[in-house]
């Protein structure tokens, strides 16, 4: 009999602790600190042309020496730059735009599709346990 109380006494115990626990963090959830940080962001150019070893060297110093891009990439075969830039400072249109009127290349900016950007993110993709576990929380609440 004496050890069935302390089991249940511990049951209690360890729930309130877990419901104690849960409500700090519901109450500390709201006042959370945005990052105020620079947002780094990948973008991607397209050529249509082929590009010489020299002119990618060219094409990279000129993003490079575009304010508020911190790398660059280019895919010499593929005719592909992608480079990480801060959006607040510089737009990827912009660099785009920079690289059309310095260098007399076709290049565009590479965007994929709506139904593309859905279903290459584990996260955001139709079947991921997340899409799952909201569309479950969305029925029940």
């Amino acid at each position: 009999m004496m050890t069935r109380i302390k089991k249940s006494t511990r049951t209690i115990l360890l729930l309130t602790i877990a419901l104690l626990s849960f409500g700090t963090y519901l109450y500390h959830l709201p006042g959370a600190i945005a990052a105020t940080g620079p947002q780094i962001q990948l973008s991607r150019i397209d050529f249509q042309e082929p590009i010489d070893s020299l002119s990618a060297r060219r094409v990279k110093g000129a993003i490079l020496a575009v304010s508020g891009v911190q790398q660059t990439y280019f895919n010499v075969p593929d005719r592909i730059v992608v480079f990480s830039h801060d959006p607040k400072i510089v737009s990827a249109d912009a660099v785009l735009q920079k690289i059309q009127h310095k260098f007399a290349f076709q290049a565009e900016r590479f965007l994929p599709d709506l139904p593309k950007n859905s279903s290459s993110c584990p996260v955001t993709g139709q079947n991921s346990i997340f899409v799952r576990m909201g569309a479950y929380l969305r029925r029940t609440l």
